[in-house]
């Protein structure tokens, strides 16, 4: 009934998903002589998981695989019961596609729950040639993965460029050291490694904590780093002060990693937050604020548990330009938050993201030259108690023409001068 469901329509599905239905090997079989019959009806994704898809399953859909005329682009078959037999299948079959897969899912098991670094490592041989050819997205299920095939999977993807944009190791069992030796493993090429590593449903073991933490800090401090999401969100990995330290200093120096997702959120005491924020928003000079951390805009699990600046931070960085993004925390940085700022100099906050730094920004280096500022008569306890008045008082006293550039057309001098 399905097929002939199917056969009527004119555009095929974009997803069919078998998953929980225990697809077996036979009826591996009709799907595949239906979609080789029509494959204009092909959907982009198939998912097969937790079904009793065996070796001689993985044959059948290798076919599929293989037929150019058909535009799959997405396959899982994770929770099967596929040996390393069918996972040379399918390898073999994504070699010869013109294209690469955008998302393969796919695992082995076995009864004597013993490791698959063998598997994994021959699985990638396979692309040596044609790395191109592995998919974009790749999702990895087993027993359980050695320390020692952890480093070798991340030599094999630091050692070559591939098309590969996500590893995703799930309801794998890491032993001991093994989160660490992956690590050490990619950090020859750091630039190949695929820009985003998922650990989310993985069991991970370490009798020391710090040591996975310092590898990943250590990774993300390579020069040519070029990985964007690591996504850790486990029990067993979770952070403290002491270890949020260590990637404190590394998100002060890293600028291309965007989230960084750990259960954390509820383990960090007010003195880690603030590190955190002290990061994302360095107020120390408007130069060191300018150049704080514009790129991690996501950090923990839940942004609801977190103190309301490091949130506030963490959405001006989802801001796509990083030299606006340096501009509002200045405005941030320099200015109490209990007034509006764009009320309060007259401005659209448009031209206010513009105006402020700059204009602090050269006050600043007349101080660093030793060219004091022209305050007129006003006295100290005159600028404590009216700020507008001396903040104008100071652009009309210091040479308000450098300014005339990010004052927009009809934004008149005189409202400011007002």
């Amino acid at each position: 009934h399905f097929k002939c469901a199917l056969s009527c329509r004119k555009f095929p599905l974009k997803r069919i998903a078998f998953g929980m239905c225990r697809i077996r090997n036979d009826m591996i079989n009709d799907i595949v002589s239906f979609f080789t019959t029509y494959p204009i009806l092909t959907p982009q994704s198939i998912s097969l998981v937790e079904g009793q898809i065996g070796d001689e399953g993985c044959s059948i859909l290798s076919e599929v695989i293989r037929n150019s005329s058909i535009n799959l682009e997405e396959i899982e078959l994770l929770g099967n019961e596929m040996t390393s037999s069918g996972f040379r299948c399918i390898a073999a079959a994504l070699i010869c596609r013109t294209r690469p897969l955008k998302r393969l899912s796919i695992g082995i098991y076995h009864e004597n729950d013993r490791a698959i670094d063998s598997e994994v490592i021959e699985f990638l041989e396979k692309f040596s040639s044609k790395p191109e050819h592995l998919p974009d997205r790749l999702i990895l299920g087993g027993n359980h993965i050695s320390h020692n095939g952890l480093r070798q999977l991340g030599n094999f993807l630091s050692n070559r460029v591939s098309s590969l944009e996500m590893l995703e190791l799930n309801f794998v069992y890491f032993s001991s050291g093994g989160l660490r030796a992956f690590f050490e493993g990619l950090q020859d090429n750091p630039q190949n490694a695929p820009k985003h590593l998922n650990f989310a449903d993985t069991d991970l073991y370490d009798e020391d904590y710090l040591n996975p933490t310092m590898a990943i800090s250590e990774f993300l401090l390579r020069p040519n780093c070029s990985v964007e999401r690591i996504f850790l969100e486990n029990q067993d990995f979770q952070l403290d002060d002491e270890k949020l330290d260590i990637f404190v200093n590394v998100l002060g120096t890293n600028h291309t990693l965007k989230e960084l997702a750990i259960d954390a959120d509820d383990t960090f005491t007010s003195n880690g937050w603030n590190k955190l924020s002290s990061v994302l928003c360095n107020a120390t000079s408007i130069g060191a604020t300018y150049e704080s951390n514009h790129t991690i805009n996501r950090f923990g699990r839940n942004p609801n548990q977190q103190p309301e600046t490091v949130r506030h931070f963490l959405e001006m960085n989802t801001h796509p330009n990083k030299q606006m993004v340096g501009r509002m925390k200045v405005i941030h940085a320099c200015f109490a938050r209990n007034f509006d700022m764009g009320q309060f100099v007259d401005m659209p906050p448009c031209c206010l993201a513009e105006f402020l730094p700059r204009m602090y920004r050269a006050f600043e280096e007349r101080a660093e030259h030793g060219i004091p500022l022209d305050v007129g008569e006003n006295s100290d306890q005159g600028r404590r108690e009216n700020n507008s008045l001396t903040i104008h008082h100071l652009i009309l006293k210091n040479n308000l023409a450098m300014f005339d550039s990010v004052i927009p057309r009809g934004v008149k001098r005189a409202r400011l001068e007002e």
